[in-house]
């Protein structure tokens, strides 16, 4: 007796031949993002400054424990493009471990000035983040970079009670800090002024006294 043409034994196959078909699938796409993978560690060994930068975009954004290692050992790059480029994709990857990779970055005062702003302005996409670290760094930092990178932390961060510390940065001498600084209070206020990063605190007291008659009537404490 022959079963080609029961219904029952049509289904099975067609359920076998669909499972085939999917174990297939699935082993190739395996097969590309382990590939992927190994390409992105050993780029990061080349001599190569674009072959780093490669490996960089192919681990940004994984949270398994080698790329994660990966990233933090190319924030130690001899190139700075490359060293900061790790930095960012690094906090690409919200996990408790790059949380703490970039904590160290920014901690380590020997770091170059523009590899711990980059750590700053990543802190600010951890919720968590006490706004007190950003703040310290954004109006104590001697390095210019590290407190523009606080103050791009800071509008990630999106907290109110910054913005205070935000205009104290305002009169800052260093114009990218001003500028981020200005950038961060725009965002959070949805409100721009006739402020202008460009020209020091001393030529635009108008703007300034309008920042500040808006703040006060706004109840924001300026430290």
């Amino acid at each position: 007796m022959t079963y080609a043409g029961n219904p029952q034994d049509r289904k099975l196959r067609m359920i076998v031949i669909g499972f085939v078909v999917l174990t297939a699938a699935a082993a190739l796409l395996c097969w590309r993002f382990a590939g992927r993978g190994t390409e992105g560690f050993r780029l990061a060994e080349s001599s190569d400054r674009l072959d780093r930068l490669k490996a960089i975009d192919l681990l940004r954004g994984r949270t398994d424990a080698p790329a994660i290692e990966a990233l933090f050992g190319l924030c130690s790059d001899g190139d700075e493009r490359v060293a900061v480029a790790a930095v960012w994709a690094l906090g690409a990857s919200p996990t408790p471990e790059s949380r703490e990779r970039i904590d160290q970055l920014f901690a380590e005062k020997n770091r170059p000035a523009r590899v711990r702003g980059q750590a700053a302005e990543m802190l600010g996409k951890f919720k968590d983040t006490a706004p007190a670290v950003l703040t310290g760094a954004l109006l104590e930092e001697s390095q210019p970079a590290v407190r523009a990178g606080a103050a791009r932390g800071l509008r990630h961060l999106r907290k109110v009670k910054t913005i205070g510390f935000l205009y104290r940065a305002l009169s800052d001498p260093d114009e990218a800090v001003r500028r981020d600084a200005y950038k961060a209070m725009s965002v959070m206020m949805v409100r721009r002024f006739a402020y202008r990063p460009e020209l020091p605190a001393a030529r635009q007291p108008a703007a300034m006294a309008a920042i500040k008659a808006y703040l006060l009537e706004a109840r924001v404490k300026i430290p």
